[in-house]
Parts: structure tokens; C-alpha cells; sequence
């Protein structure tokens, strides 16, 4: 009751937020889910295996393994 009264406040006023209030039923959300759920882990694990080896090649050349680390954020 309280998201139909909120979806109807956001369409009237705020007509940006109101895709954000759909859902998609059923088993078709949740597998969405599990998707987003491990791409979004897979991406955290990749940027931090690049961070480690980035670091360790700024650290082989003398210099501070944060700029290494830096360095493979930005790539």
C-alpha cells in the first residue's frame, strides 16, 4: 500500500525516480539478481588482483606501491 501511494507521489512530481519503484516479478528479478550480484563480485575481484600486481611492479621499480595501485584504478 505504502509503495502504490509512493509511486504515485514520485510519477506526479518526480517522473525520473518512477522506473526505480518497478520491480519484474517473480523469477526473472531474482535472476537478475544473481547476476548483477556476481558481475559486481567478479569486477571487485579483478580490480583488486590489478591493484595487488600494480603495486608489486611500483614497488619493484622503487617506488611507493600506492602509486602502482593508483595507477591500475585509473586503467
Amino acid at each position: 500500500m505504502m509503495l502504490s501511494s509512493l509511486s504515485v507521489f514520485t510519477s506526479s512530481s518526480l517522473p525520473f525516480l518512477t522506473p526505480l519503484l518497478a520491480s519484474t516479478g517473480g523469477a526473472e528479478g531474482e535472476s537478475y539478481a544473481k547476476i548483477l550480484a556476481a558481475a559486481i563480485t567478479l569486477v571487485t575481484i579483478v580490480i583488486f588482483v590489478f591493484a595487488q600486481v600494480f603495486g608489486e611492479i611500483a614497488a619493484r621499480f622503487s617506488l611507493p606501491a600506492v602509486l602502482g595501485e593508483l595507477i591500475a584504478g585509473l586503467a
